[in-house]
């Protein structure tokens, strides 16, 4: 059917195209076919309409439609009396094998007169519809059909038939690809806008504005304005700026549709003197560190390039001056202004820090006072950037560059010193109420308030010491770098007991309850474990009893019993001595040991301990119940049971 369509439409048209074809000297056969045709009859006499309506159909009806035999327009390939982008997009689909075309509309769309209807003949109907091409140009214009002579043999075919390409035409790298869809018309900009607001140059520097629309497209014809024309020059088509003499102007752009916009000019003696805001840095391999520079008094300039003589070691941002240092070595960043004028920085590359030092691990400042925190690193290790923090801010401050520390209240906290790239050291920041004011009689300071703390430092009897805080006979302090406790009273040999009487037993119980805190088990483990048995009889009072069993760390049941009893009730436990009146051991002598009132109820406490009672261990649990019921207690003390006898008596309260 597709061979026999083109040989039907070819007769059709034949005649009325013939005088063109020779004119053109076009062979008709090679112009419409492109491949194996059988040699075309040319007829000398017009088709009648009625012998050309039979041809046709055996066509669609809109097939025949849009063969015109009467007028053609070159460009024009879909038969509508005029040129436009609808032409322009159809021969682009023909020449990519989207779409077919007849030899009429191959004769119509072949504009450039090449033989070959392709993406060129498509960009070039566009650009006519457009308007942007010149007057001499014979798109749009009739094809006028001229009668020929008759000849008397039909054009001679070509020898071979040109060759079909075998993949679609080359797409032009310019212009891009058209559309399937016709080009959207720039739209109208409601609003305009430039990429500077305000602007600072020299005299004699330059800058070119730029213009955009968010709202249109548009902007092609836009004018540039300058208020002050003679201390600041604009193009007013480009939006360049000149700096003509010191002053300032404002810039205008005004489009087609009256949208505006405007920067402020402030123009500035030239640059004579630049200066950097470092001269040299050291900087660890990976660190980054801004330069910014600075001119004169009055002076000005916006464009101020930055370039290494060694980007291998350090490399810079030519706009802002940002370095980066890349591996060990040395180079100079120079910033140059737009007439010349310079300024530069060495800077020293290191490798990057794996610790960081502090020039103090523990120091002590008074509320107010201050203290320069400062880092160092291995040697051939480097960094610039060392940020300070702070632990707890109310005890005190840090500079984060620079390490400045401030005392705020009483306390201690740590600050951390952190390097570029995470490497971390602490230090410990002591405030003190007052310096060099507390004057103990401890000879240690311990890790923490209890006597069989860790030992930190020694030092000698009535040394200087800086105070953090006090509880009770407790003081934390520093002293020569060191942070921890000492007692004021310190009874941690036996020579210090020898001191203790009645009348400061209270302060010693005191700070007993406040080194183990106000609980049964810590003051009885105290009393079990420190104070040795010893057989001895009873003494005249529970006070005597308590001093003796401090002093000498030893005592029998009466003392140990009596010790615990005055911590426990001073600790605020309701308790009670207690004594079975019987025989107890080897002797005849009545046990005494402590019942106290616990949050299981009354329970028996003896902090003597006597293994073969298996009760050393008053806390033992049985059921999740403390030990120490009276029935647990009847196993070991017979109490009221008279030799010989089985009768038994309750326990007794001491007096």
């Amino acid at each position: 059917m597709r061979g026999k369509k083109k040989r039907t439409v070819k007769s059709a048209l034949c005649c009325t195209l013939a005088g063109l074809i020779a004119v053109s000297s076009i062979a008709v056969g090679s112009a419409l076919d492109g491949a194996e045709e059988n040699k075309i009859e040319i007829q000398t006499q017009p088709v009648s309409e009625t012998e050309a309506s039979t041809d046709a159909e055996e066509e669609t009806k809109a097939e025949t439609e849009t063969e015109p035999v009467a007028e053609l327009i070159l460009g024009d390939v879909t038969f509508d009396k005029k040129v436009n982008l609808l032409d322009s997009i159809a021969i682009q689909k023909f020449s990519l094998s989207q779409m077919d075309f007849s030899d009429t509309q191959i004769l119509c769309g072949d504009v450039d007169k090449n033989l070959k209807v392709n993406l060129m003949d498509s960009i070039m109907v566009q650009k006519f519809s457009l308007n942007q091409l010149d007057e001499s140009s014979e798109i749009g214009k009739p094809i006028n059909p001229v009668q020929p002579t008759e000849p008397t043999e039909p054009p001679t075919q070509p020898t071979e038939p040109p060759t079909q390409p075998t993949d679609p035409p080359t797409q032009p790298t310019e212009p891009p690809t058209q559309p399937t869809e016709p080009p959207t018309q720039p739209t109208e900009p409601d609003t305009v806008e430039l990429n500077k607001t305000s602007l600072t140059i020299g005299v004699g520097e330059k800058y070119t504005l730029e213009k955009s629309s968010p709202t249109g497209s548009d902007l092609s014809d836009a004018v540039y304005k300058s208020n002050n024309p003679d201390a600041v020059k604009v193009d007013a088509s480009t939006g360049e700026v000149t700096g003509l003499k010191v002053g300032a102007a404002t810039i205008t752009v005004t489009t087609h549709n009256g949208a505006t916009a405007s920067c402020t000019v402030a123009v500035k003696k030239a640059p004579t003197t630049m200066s950097l805001n470092k001269t040299s840095i050291t900087l660890g391999v990976g660190e980054t560190y801004d330069l910014n520079s600075s001119l004169g008094k009055g002076e000005g300039a916006y464009s101020i390039i930055y370039s290494s003589d060694n980007s291998t070691a350090a490399s810079v941002k030519a706009a802002g001056g940002l370095v980066t240092a890349e591996k060990p070595g040395t180079a100079v960043i120079t910033a140059t202004a737009y007439n010349g004028v310079k300024a530069a920085c060495t800077v020293t590359v290191k490798a990057a820090p794996t610790a960081v030092y502090l020039n103090k691990t523990c120091i002590a400042v008074p509320v107010g006072g201050t203290f320069d925190l400062n880092s160092s690193f291995k040697n051939g290790e480097g960094a610039y950037y060392v940020t300070y923090s702070v632990k707890d801010s109310g005890i005190a401050t840090v500079k984060a560059a620079g390490g400045l520390v401030t005392g705020v209240k009483p306390g201690v906290t740590t600050v951390t010193a952190t390097a570029y790239n995470g490497v971390k050291v602490e230090c410990t920041i002591a405030v003190a109420t007052k310096m060099n004011v507390s004057s103990v009689a401890a000879s240690v300071i311990v890790s923490e308030p209890k006597w069989a703390s860790k030992t930190l430092k020694s030092f000698s009897s009535g040394a200087k010491l800086n105070q953090i805080s006090k509880r009770g006979n407790w003081y934390m302090v520093e002293y020569s770098g060191v942070v921890g406790y000492v007692y004021n009273r310190t009874f941690n040999n036996q020579s210090n007991y020898l001191t203790i009487s009645e009348s400061t037993l209270p302060v010693v119980a005191d700070d007993l309850i406040f080194i183990y805190g106000k609980s049964l088990e810590k003051l009885y483990n105290y009393v079990s474990n420190n104070i040795i048995y010893s057989s001895m009889n009873c003494g005249t009072s529970v006070e005597s009893m308590s001093v003796y069993a401090l002093k000498y760390r030893r005592g029998s049941c009466y003392y140990k019993s009596s010790l615990y009893y005055y911590l426990i009730t001073r600790a605020g436990f309701e308790a009670q001595r207690v004594t079975d009146g019987n025989i107890y051991g080897r002797g005849y002598s009545p046990h005494n040991w402590v019942i106290a009132k616990t949050e299981y109820g009354w329970r028996h406490i003896d902090p003597t301990g006597v293994k073969e009672m298996g009760i050393r261990s008053y806390l033992g649990k049985t059921n999740s119940r403390y030990r120490g019921l009276d029935s647990d207690m009847e196993k070991y003390l017979t109490w009221g049971k008279k030799v010989g006898t089985d009768k038994h008596y309750p326990y007794q309260v001491c007096k």
